[in-house]
């Protein structure tokens, strides 16, 4: 019975490591690989993309100032020799229609081409301050067709140039201290070598007459 377990779950993983390597993953957007993240006052947030128009706190996103950005991604297959002969990108308006396959923006078609980095968008029309969303399929000379990769979104700068250099946004990250010492009653917290940052304090009390005091230096 036990062997019949490890033989399934091991056929399972299989199966899985299997559909991950048919279909197209990394996908990148002007270089960018966090471009359908939003955040929130420079944290990480649950947010989407699509929703940050009705957004009620300050939002950062990674914005592509390019009319014609271009897109790039990891080539499936782990079979020796997988080279890639072909691929087949849409861009969309909407989420669902790129799920269905349907590049309402742009569909490349099927081009013969091995390039998988920097493939420049196509078409005309991509406006400012919008969110789209494009997937990739490629074709190989081992597995013909791929299945379509995920469907990764991107938002548009409010001013699109010719060319002009995407980034990303500065992130906040939470930092511990690196030493707590008790000196009388007080505490002293060092953070080791951050050269700037920001105090972030959580307390409760039992009354209200508690007095907290905080000196930095």
């Amino acid at each position: 019975m036990k062997l019949f377990y490890l033989n399934a779950a091991l056929s399972f993983l299989f199966i899985l490591h299997a559909n991950a390597q048919q279909r197209p993953s990394g996908l990148l957007t002007d270089l960018l690989q966090g471009t359908d993240k939003v955040y929130v006052n420079g944290y990480p947030s649950n947010l989407r993309l699509g929703e940050i128009e009705n957004a009620i706190e300050a939002v950062q996103f990674a914005e592509v100032r390019s009319a014609r950005p271009s897109f790039s991604w990891i080539v499936p297959g782990d079979a020796n020799g997988t080279m890639q002969t072909g691929y087949r990108i849409i861009v969309a308006e909407s989420p669902k229609d790129a799920e269905a396959g349907n590049g309402t923006i742009w569909d490349s078609k099927h081009v013969k081409s091995a390039a998988s980095v920097g493939v420049l968008f196509g078409a005309e029309g991509l406006q400012p301050s919008k969110t789209y969303y494009w997937r990739v399929k490629t074709f190989t000379n081992t597995g013909a067709e791929s299945e379509w990769s995920e469907v990764k979104a991107f938002r548009t700068a409010s001013r699109l140039s010719a060319y002009q250099s995407s980034y990303e946004p500065l992130l906040k990250t939470m930092q511990m201290p690196a030493k707590v010492t008790t000196v009388g009653e007080s505490k002293v917290f060092d953070f080791g070598k951050d050269a700037f940052g920001q105090v972030m304090i959580s307390m409760g009390t039992a009354n209200d007459n508690d007095t907290v005091q905080v000196s930095l230096g």
